[in-house]
């Protein structure tokens, strides 16, 4: 695959960089959606 030992470790930081980003807004999307269905049930009360 790749010889030259210090672009190894450049790819292999980028691929660990990319990992962490995508769990930061795999993080995100679940805050919201927590948040979105904190609010419905308020609007089930006020229905009643």
């Amino acid at each position: 695959m790749i010889s030259c030992p210090v672009a190894s470790v450049l790819y292999s930081k980028g691929k660990e960089e990319g990992r962490r980003k995508k769990e930061e807004g795999r993080r995100k999307r679940e805050e919201e959606r927590r948040g979105r269905k904190a609010i419905e049930p308020e609007k089930n009360l006020n229905s009643l």
